[in-house]
């Protein structure tokens, strides 16, 4: 796993169920069954390039907080935990970056309810995580009881035991010890706190200066970050190349230096055509090296950034609003965000984050609006393939996705089969069949 990831997210990877810690429970981020779960205490920003092999520990539940108690007598509280049904592997951040299988758990350890599980599978060991709650510790009954009876029974000049109200005995009479308020957070309360802190982090990123290097065309691979390739513009290069209509000298990738090799962040669809050109002419007007600014140890928000930015002299393609809605859903899932709000103002912030994102390209508010989409529903819109054209690179207005709304509630199927046919019609014929469906 790269430096540039997240235990939320890999490379193109939604496939993840999400959970928030409230202070007192969890809150789910996203619906669905998924062979992988992500536990979220607190954001860590521990680089996880320099993983360490997880020892021999048990996991220990004590008032709110998970911890990782280690044979060698080392406690460490967990910020963030994933579990993998189907390798059987855990991610674990605390103040270092631990990876592992489950069978280097020996216990599974609730303090607040003194329990101790020894024997487990994965899925029990995502039970015991997700239906864990916390409420903070009240007196005793027995205690509280006796309180009572001291305070509600009062002896008279007689002798006799009074009571508050005729009719009714002591227990009866008894108030029920105040709740203690726990500190727990609804999601909206959680997603203002999150947008406000990533605001004002993203607001002062800064990105470190790039190396320029001239690479060998072998060392390099693609990162598509969230995109696809485009094979309309691969041909179109390809074709530049083979009427030598291409100088090589002009061109520049920007890449990441990750592991020892360089992931292509800008020339991914140029890379393409390059090893398909290499692939069919005589070795001497074969592509060798290609000049490269190169990056090293990036953050999510890093990559992004320069995702955004334009830094080459090459025109800058601005992002479809299916791949601003691709991207955009990729942050939301690293940086634990629910869908954005319907209020107004909720929304606003939600979309000057995403803008600080996506710096030199408009953020579309029909993104917004997709955001909100159904988890299983936004997956089918977002893989829609067009006449053979995945839909992210077809061109698509607001208007259509206004109108696509509406008619997806009345008639999902029928309205994507309408988009499946925005490459035979425009967006305007494919909007105005949705407003009458």
């Amino acid at each position: 796993m790269s430096s540039t990831q997240n235990l939320a997210t890999s490379y193109g990877d939604f496939d993840k169920k999400l959970l928030r810690w409230t202070g007192s429970e969890w809150r789910a981020l996203n619906k669905g069954k998924f062979n992988t779960v992500n536990f979220l205490w607190r954001k860590n920003d521990v680089s996880d390039g320099e993983e360490e092999q997880l020892s021999v520990a048990s996991l220990v539940f004590d008032s709110g907080d998970l911890f990782c108690e280690f044979v060698s007598g080392e406690n460490e509280k967990v910020d963030e935990l994933e579990v993998n049904s189907e390798t059987e592997n855990l991610l674990i951040k605390t103040k270092t970056y631990y990876k592992g299988g489950i069978t280097q758990i020996m216990k599974l350890i609730n303090k607040n309810k003194e329990t101790e599980i020894t024997e487990f599978t994965c899925q029990q060991l995502v039970k015991f995580l997700g239906t864990y709650k916390f409420e903070q510790l009240k007196e005793s009954r027995a205690d509280t009881s006796q309180i009572n009876e001291s305070q509600n029974s009062k002896v008279s000049i007689s002798g006799k035991i009074s009571n508050k109200k005729r009719g009714k005995t002591n227990t009866e009479d008894d108030k029920p010890p105040k709740r203690v308020k726990v500190d727990e957070k609804t999601v909206a309360q959680l997603q203002s706190e999150i947008i406000s802190e990533l605001t004002d982090k993203i607001s002062n990123e800064s990105i470190p200066k790039p190396e320029t290097r001239i690479l060998s065309i072998t060392e390099l691979k693609n990162d598509l970050f969230g995109r696809v390739l485009s094979e309309e513009i691969v041909s179109c290069f390809l074709k530049k190349m083979e009427t030598n209509k291409w100088e090589n000298s002009n061109e520049k990738f920007i890449v990441i230096k990750v592991n020892g090799l360089y992931f292509i962040l800008d020339g991914n669809n140029r890379f393409v055509a390059m090893n398909k050109f290499n692939e069919i002419v005589e070795q001497e007007r074969r592509f060798q090296t290609i000049e490269c600014e190169v990056y090293k140890d990036l953050t999510f928000d890093q990559k992004f950034l320069i995702r955004s930015t334009t830094l080459t002299d090459r025109p800058k393609i601005q992002f479809t609003i299916i791949q601003s809605t691709k991207l955009a859903r990729q942050i939301m899932i690293e940086k634990f965000l629910a869908p954005p709000s319907t209020k107004i103002t909720e929304a606003e912030k939600f979309e000057k984050l995403m803008q600080l994102y996506f710096q030199d390209s408009p953020f579309p508010k029909a993104t917004t609006t997709l955001l909100r989409l159904p988890v299983e529903i936004l997956d089918i819109v977002l893989n829609v393939v067009c006449d053979g054209i995945p839909i992210e690179h077809v061109e698509t207005t607001a208007r259509l996705w206004k109108a696509f709304m509406p008619a997806y509630k009345k008639n999902p199927e029928q309205s994507l089969e309408l988009l499946k046919t925005l490459r035979k019609n425009s967006n305007e014929e494919v909007e105005k069949v949705c407003e009458i469906s």
